[in-house]
C-alpha cells in the first residue's frame, strides 16, 4: 500500500446497501461492511488522495471534535483494509 495515497484493490466488488458499503474480496471469499466513515475512506482510496485529504473530508462531512485523532483513525482503518487484502500492495 502506498502510505501517502492508498489505492483500492481492483478485484474488490463494492455494493452500496442503504447507508453502508459492502465489499466482497473474491480471493478470500470474505465480505466486509463499512460504516459511513470507513466508506468515505474507501471512496477516497483512489491513489490520488492523501491521508491529509481524507482527514479534511471527514472533518467536513462529520461533526468531529477539534481534538479528535482523525488521522490516527484513518491509518488504523487503512491498516485493516490492507490486512484484509482490500488495498493494492505497491510494495512501498
Amino acid at each position: 500500500m502506498d502510505k501517502e495515497k492508498p489505492c483500492v484493490n481492483d478485484n474488490i466488488v463494492c455494493k452500496t446497501i442503504g447507508s453502508e458499503k459492502m465489499l466482497y474480496n473474491p480471493s478470500t471469499d470474505a465480505v466486509h461492511f463499512l460504516n459511513q466513515t470507513s466508506a468515505l475512506i474507501w471512496e477516497l482510496s483512489d491513489g490520488k488522495h492523501t491521508l491529509t485529504d481524507m482527514e479534511k473530508a471527514i472533518r467536513r462531512k462529520f461533526l468531529v471534535p477539534e481534538n479528535a485523532d482523525v488521522l490516527g483513525d484513518i491509518k488504523r482503518i487503512l491498516d485493516e483494509f490492507q490486512k484484509q487484502g482490500l488495498l493494492k500492495d505497491t510494495g512501498i
